[in-house]
């Protein structure tokens, strides 16, 4: 194990480190273990002065550009790498200093190694530009990574979770020094060595997080900016987990992003006040929650319907919960919704609409023909623009509108043991409310993109007229004009009738040849033998 202090620039002086412990006790890794012992302990020292030996060794670490030996790890031994620290990114000093927000990524890239300072290549400067937008300052934040390293080697994916553990500590050391009320975390391993190995990204973005070391601090999690740069089609997430991190550091509250009109309809006289008031409008954007996910073994708790952004009614079929069913009856609401939304004029949207489609077809409420004719599921767009994003409906609405985690409350039950139909009534009703109403904003948002894609290409390719060019590839404007292969196309007239069909399979099941099928697999692991032999 071997330590050179590079003096590239000052450490900051005056850092009175609060040990939380020394090593053992949080499970650091042999190599600092091995510096401790090798450099600074000494047997006949009081634990006053091996105290003070461990505040060296944070003092050397932290404060200063050093050369590491990490631990074997598998194939990689004796791996030595150049430790940058974190530092006030603005700064001419090395080491943790007491500040408002923190900044913590994966590792330094190649720039950052250059200059022995984070955020200061690609990555950086388009950190810097996103929060700019949202009067932030990068240059006032304490920057620093998980792993105060770059990746060793060539084409090396992932670091060794030894190496992990080499740097957890120092990391959790650091920023209990830091001591801020924000930290801005980018990027999923970041994110895990924060609040542990099971946080996902997907289950901790839009809302503020809590690291249990740190009390005083709230946290919002974004992707790595370095993904951006590979995958731009993922910049809008980036941008919205930077804006509401700029809320969060500005005060305002992130519970409820915007003021929305949500109404819950318990009877005949309430519905029938919905339909008039709704009737005139065109799209409706559906969801359901149900007691399960099978539709021939449970019941339809609520229909949500959006006509427009920040509006959502909530039809109460029934409540397992407080026992309530629709007056005078759950069919005679049926009947009601069908007089509305069984029109060949109307535009259906929803989110894996085929799972509310199956739902509502049992009951009575077929939708199949509005929604091929029509109709617009939100999830599938989302395929089409962005194949490598997440596609659930939080996930979407988090990166493609302003409405934030409407979900946190119900998935706080979620976290204890509940299901939708044993949650309070009023969590669920202004849940599915938020489902309802997030589909309708992103089929705006998705609408306008795939529009916008389908009339560059048409630009780009002969200046040709995007009406003309639109349509399925069978059809007869198609023999004039030919057929453009754009998203708007692909959507309308290839996904969504595609989808209808696989909607029939799951409802209705296929014919199967059972004798030719048995024969086929045992050809296929016959063959397979043969290969892997």
């Amino acid at each position: 194990m071997s330590a050179q202090i590079g003096a590239f620039l000052r450490p900051y002086d005056g850092v009175n480190y609060d040990l939380i412990g020394r090593g053992d006790s949080l499970g650091v890794g042999p190599g600092v273990s091995d510096m401790y012992h090798n450099g600074f302990y000494q047997e006949e020292h009081t634990q006053d002065q091996n105290d003070e030996c461990w505040r060296q060794l944070l003092r050397q670490m932290l404060e200063r550009c050093v050369r590491f030996r990490l631990p074997d790890a598998g194939r990689y031994k004796g791996t030595e790498v150049n430790w940058i620290p974190g530092h006030l990114i603005g700064g001419k000093c090395y080491g943790p200093q007491r500040n408002k927000v923190a900044v913590v990524g994966k590792l330094p890239d190649a720039d950052d190694c250059l200059y022995h300072r984070h955020f200061s290549g690609d990555s950086g400067k388009l950190l810097r530009k996103t929060i700019a937008k949202y009067e932030l300052n990068l240059d006032a934040m304490y920057g620093t990574t998980m792993t105060k390293f770059p990746m060793p080697y060539p084409n090396m994916k992932t670091i060794p979770a030894a190496w992990k553990k080499e740097c957890a500590y120092f990391l959790q050391q650091e920023l209990i020094t830091v001591d801020p009320e924000y930290v801005l975390i980018l990027g999923a391993d970041a994110l895990k060595a924060l609040l542990g190995k099971k946080a996902t990204i997907k289950a901790s973005r839009g809302r503020p997080l809590e690291i249990p070391w740190l009390p005083n601090a709230k946290a919002i999690v974004t992707n790595n900016p370095a993904d951006i740069l590979r995958n731009p089609e993922k910049t809008g997430e980036f941008d919205e987990g930077i804006r509401l991190f700029a809320k969060l550091v500005h005060g305002k509250d992130l519970s409820d992003e915007e003021e929305h009109h949500y109404t819950y309809v318990r009877d005949m006289d309430q519905l029938q006040a919905m339909i008039t008031e709704i009737a005139p409008y065109k799209v409706y954007a559906l969801d359901v929650e149900t007691t399960g996910l099978e539709y021939k073994k449970g019941e339809i708790l609520t229909i949500q319907i959006s006509h427009k952004p920040g509006h959502a009614y909530v039809v109460v079929l029934r409540s397992l919960v407080s026992k309530f069913e629709f007056a005078p009856a759950p069919a005679k609401a049926i009947n009601e919704l069908r007089r509305l939304l069984c029109r060949k004029d109307v535009v259906i949207v929803g989110h894996n609409f085929r799972f509310d489609l199956e739902w509502l077809r049992d009951v009575g409420l077929d939708l199949t023909e509005q929604f091929i004719a029509n109709g617009f599921d939100t999830m599938l767009a989302s395929h089409l623009l962005s194949e490598v994003s997440e596609h659930d409906l939080s996930s979407c609405t988090v990166r493609e509108t302003t409405m934030g985690r409407y979900d946190s409350e119900i998935e706080s039950w979620f976290a204890r043991g509940y299901h939708h139909w044993t949650v309070p009534d009023e969590v669920l009703y202004k849940y599915g409310a938020g489902d309802a109403d997030a589909s309708f904003r992103l089929y705006e948002a998705y609408r306008n993109r795939l529009w916008e894609h389908h009339v560059h290409w048409c630009t780009t390719h002969g200046d040709l007229d995007p009406y003309e060019q639109v349509g399925p590839p069978d059809s007869e404007r198609v023999e004039i004009y030919g057929w453009s292969p754009t998203l708007w196309n692909l959507y309308h007239y290839i996904v969504l009738p595609v989808n209808r069909a696989i909607t029939e399979m799951e409802m209705t099941g296929i014919l199967v040849d059972r004798e030719r099928l048995v024969d086929m697999i045992y050809r296929f692991e016959e063959k397979r033998d043969s290969i892997l032999q």
